[in-house]
């Protein structure tokens, strides 16, 4: 009779592996899909009789049906609310009923609200951003893409880097005015936006002064400073660039100086001295009607790393931190999972990190439907992508991730299974032949 018992067991166990094989293929076509694998086992007695160490097996099992997180091809789109997962991980989405799932499936797009969610309204989580570092903070929550426009930023430093004319005389007329140039030897300009995102113009000028033959460093290698912003005259004063402070602050003056070396380069620029080429401008003489940069109605101008050479007077750099105001023009989601906003003025705004998570088990987390896992006490911690473990993935916008079943080894295993379901049938029968057998010749 045990023939029987081994014969069902294999249908039994094969009839499942059928079942796992044809899921497997019904899911081929799905989207962040891992396919399952069934793990057959033999079946023993645990006691023997009679001394014997000849144990006949009692036919087979399906121990486990584990599931394989092999890489799925990784399929562009080009719709910037796609995402794939390349490495190990899974993005964590919120339901409607505020359980946590984890999917590999990244199909998302935009609610009304601009929360970014899936076809079945769970919501993607992200990792947001410390107001005070700029770090993303180890928790997360429902990812928002906001639309709105970005509030203009006033200017409060500004950065110049140039050459000046090594040949140059100084200014044949020693009356500075801007509408003369014979007062200056150079000029340019720093754009300038106030509170209201307003524009305006810092125009700088420099006028070189004849040296000291009594001093070796001095040979006509110093430079006058002026300022004006919209035409209206400013003051300047030097700033120490280790404490970013004004070295006097009764210093404040129309004029500041910088000084060359033999060689043509800055003197002492990056120390704390008379000579440094940090200059804060005071906007005492702007008024608030014209245009509010601050409270302390004070920009900050770094002219570091010119250089006095025997070439043409040339402007190699511009550079502040001041916008006008601009409207929402999209966002990209960079492979470190961080959300840039992208605005028309050319600013970009970091609004998150999307949230990836890792299991050291994921054999150990409970498939429930739609591409989605929960997680369980098998599948060990939660591991985020912030956490030490931090390189564990990489994730690609505008792209999908396939599901990783193998059509043609799933085929084979269908056929496989198959034979060996008939088998198992022709087993039964060869049982049921010599049973009937053995009946007929004791009723003969």
């Amino acid at each position: 009779m045990s023939a029987f018992t081994q014969g069902l067991s294999g249908l039994r166990a094969d009839q499942k592996a059928i079942e796992v094989t044809s899921n497997n293929i019904a899911n081929s076509n799905a989207v962040g899909f891992k396919s399952s694998r069934a793990q057959f086992g033999d079946v023993y007695n645990s006691l023997y009789f009679g001394g014997s160490t000849k144990n006949i097996g009692k036919g087979t099992t399906i121990m486990d049906v584990d599931q394989q997180f092999t890489q799925g091809s990784v399929v562009p789109t080009g719709n910037p609310l796609d995402l794939a997962i390349s490495g190990d991980g899974f993005f964590k989405v919120r339901t409607t009923q505020g359980a946590f799932h984890y999917t590999r499936a990244g199909m998302f797009g935009l609610d009304p609200n601009g929360f970014v969610e899936n076809s079945s309204g769970d919501r993607l989580q992200m990792f947001p951003l410390d107001p005070n570092t700029g770090n993303p903070i180890n928790t997360a929550e429902d990812m928002v893409i906001s639309d709105a426009g970005l509030p203009p930023s006033a200017s409060s430093e500004a950065a110049i880097r140039f050459n000046l004319d090594a040949r140059d005389k100084p200014a044949v007329n020693s009356n500075f005015d801007p509408l003369d140039s014979t007062t200056y030897n150079s000029s340019s300009t720093v754009v300038l936006y106030d509170e209201l995102g307003r524009k305006h113009n810092l125009n700088l000028y420099w006028t070189r002064v004849d040296g000291n033959p009594a001093d070796a460093v001095d040979v006509g290698n110093q430079w006058q400073v002026r300022a004006q912003l919209d035409g209206i005259p400013v003051n300047l004063a030097m700033k120490n660039p280790q404490t970013g402070q004004v070295i006097d602050p009764a210093s404040f003056a129309d004029t500041q100086s910088l000084n060359f070396t033999p060689v043509g380069a800055l003197v002492d620029s990056t120390a704390a001295s008379p000579n440094t080429a940090l200059f804060e401008v005071d906007l005492a003489n702007w008024t608030a009607a014209n245009g509010r940069f601050s409270e302390t109605g004070r920009v900050a101008i770094d002219m570091r790393g010119s250089t006095q050479f025997g070439a043409g007077f040339v402007v190699q750099d511009i550079a502040q931190d001041g916008y006008e105001a601009a409207n929402f023009t999209g966002f990209k989601i960079e492979e470190s999972g961080r959300v840039v906003l992208n605005y028309s003025n050319g600013e970009t705004k970091d609004a998150g990190v999307v949230s990836l998570f890792r299991f050291r088990n994921p054999d150990g987390l409970v498939q429930v439907g739609e591409n989605k896992w929960q997680a369980t006490p098998e599948a060990g911690a939660e591991l985020t992508s912030l956490s030490e473990d931090s390189a564990f993935a990489n994730i690609i916008q505008g792209s999908l991730e396939e599901s990783n079943v193998d059509l043609t080894e799933e085929l084979v295993k269908l056929i496989t299974f198959q034979r060996s379901y008939q088998a198992n049938s022709q087993s039964i029968k060869t049982q049921d032949a010599l049973l009937q057998t053995a009946t007929n010749l004791r009723n003969g």
